[in-house]
């Protein structure tokens, strides 16, 4: 059986397109998917990458996070993926051996 879904990735927390993020809200709310995915990069954590410049690290991750849970409050995905820039929060832990 044919199922619709819809796809999406790349938002990058505060570095997002609003205007694209507005579109996307519109198209899913007229088409009605039964799946939503989101392929990863919620976030860009650039402020904790290897090699950040000291303003990316002035800049912290507050904004970046808070942008990211709001799209997933607004759009309600059914799966979330990690991708490469998501994964920076995960290696950040592990190479402090917080877990």
């Amino acid at each position: 059986m044919w199922r619709r879904f819809i796809y999406c990735s790349d938002l990058h927390g505060h570095h997002q397109n609003k205007r694209a993020v507005d579109v996307l809200l519109k198209f899913t709310e007229d088409f009605k998917p039964v799946d939503r995915f989101f392929g990863g990069d919620l976030w860009d954590l650039s402020a904790i990458r290897g090699g950040a410049s000291p303003a990316e690290k002035d800049e912290g991750i507050e904004e970046d996070l808070r942008a990211g849970f709001k799209f997933l409050d607004d759009w309600l995905p059914t799966v979330v993926l990690a991708g490469n820039h998501c994964a920076r929060l995960w290696d950040k832990r592990v190479g402090e051996g917080i877990i």
